[in-house]
């Protein structure tokens, strides 16, 4: 009746909330970077790993404010190793407030072209699995090589993990092209795919090669495989 408040609760907890992105080539080159969710990344906080979801996102009222959180460019289905150093990038944070926001750093030790390849190595596995989606053969970190020095112009698949040359030779590095990064994945996606119905990988060149551009074309929604790839 006087205005006493004789009881209240608190509804406001402290909780681990953060989301991750990274500025990434989207859709090509053609168009600036934009930010974009780095999704299924490990995120270490003392001995115990988290993954962010789909929306770069994980939140755990269980876990107290501050905290200290290990960020690399490693998770679920790509771990991106800078080659010249044969280490991943990787970072530290302290989280101290709900909300909050991560852009992963394109500064040493890492680039724009390992956030990149990061990235569009987890949205071309999240692609394959709406359509084979009791397919297990790709669902491994695969390692994702950035960088490599032994030659240019070109990216392969080695039957355990995805390549990039670094920039040279009159092209930039091929990890900071989304449709390059999805073809050499198909490769992945035709040995595993093929390996598990025929025990066997598969045998024809030239239907390698156009599976691999067909799951490129499908997420880009463009015919030109490499755009901008040369300089």
């Amino acid at each position: 009746i006087d205005g006493t408040v004789l009881y209240r609760t608190n509804e406001i907890k402290d909780a681990y909330d953060i989301t991750v992105k990274g500025d990434v080539y989207k859709d090509g080159t053609s168009s600036p970077a934009t930010l974009q969710p780095l999704t299924n990344l490990a995120l270490t906080i003392g001995s115990s790993t988290y993954y962010t979801d789909t929306a770069g996102y994980y939140s755990n009222t269980s876990l107290a404010l501050p905290l200290t959180t290990g960020l690399s460019l490693s998770g679920r289905w790509s771990v991106v190793y800078d080659m010249p150093t044969g280490t991943t990038p990787s970072f530290s944070t302290s989280i101290t407030a709900l909300g909050s926001l991560y852009t992963f750093p394109a500064t040493a030790p890492a680039t724009s072209r390992h956030i990149n390849a990061y990235y569009h190595v987890n949205r071309v596995h999240d692609f394959m699995k709406m359509h084979y989606p009791s397919f297990t053969g790709m669902d491994v970190a695969l390692p994702t090589n950035v960088d490599l020095t032994s030659g240019t112009c070109n990216a392969f698949y080695n039957g355990s993990s995805i390549n990039f040359y670094a920039a040279g030779g009159g092209c930039v590095s091929f990890a900071q092209i989304g449709s390059v990064v999805y073809h050499e994945y198909g490769h992945g996606i035709s040995d595993k795919y093929y390996t598990m119905i025929n025990g066997a990988t598969i045998q024809n060149g030239a239907l390698n090669e156009g599976n691999s551009d067909v799951w490129a074309m499908c997420i880009t929604h463009n015919a030109i495989i490499g755009e901008n790839a040369y300089t």
